[in-house]
């Protein structure tokens, strides 16, 4: 599969969810500000294409560039969350994970990812539910 196809299954279902819980805060009056940006972990199409295109150097395949799974579906995480960091829409502070290893650095790493506890939880809930949706069998 090349990353083009990749992007089709993995990321156009997810980016629609996500469109959707934007336009609910933005019903709700709350605003979509740089902090909230972080939460949706806004990437530029050009750095989204050097990480696939990192990925798929290292591996030939598209798979987590910490442990080489692709058993589950993939998520281009954020290392440093905080906006203001300088190379926040770099590559480098990129990496291809699952989603179980994405919830999972949420988790080890909170407090050190930056994001407050608040941003955080609802991180964690929000790729909980992704993970739950992909274990129960149902396709977007």
């Amino acid at each position: 599969m090349n990353a083009f196809a990749f992007e089709q299954r993995h990321f156009f279902c997810y980016n629609a969810r996500m469109n959707e819980r934007k336009a609910e805060l933005l019903l709700s009056g709350i605003s979509l500000g740089i902090l909230a940006q972080a939460i949706f972990g806004v990437i530029s199409r050009e750095t989204r294409d050097a990480v696939y295109n990192r990925v798929w150097k290292k591996f030939g395949k598209m798979a987590s560039e910490k442990s080489r799974k692709d058993d589950e579906p993939l998520e281009i995480a954020h290392i440093n969350h905080d906006p203001r960091y300088p190379k926040y829409d770099d590559p480098s502070n990129m990496r291809m994970l699952t989603i179980s290893e994405h919830l999972a650095d949420h988790k080890n790493r909170a407090g050190r990812n930056g994001l407050d506890p608040e941003q955080n939880e609802w991180a964690i809930a929000e790729i909980s539910k992704r993970l739950a949706l992909f274990k129960s069998g149902a396709r977007d």
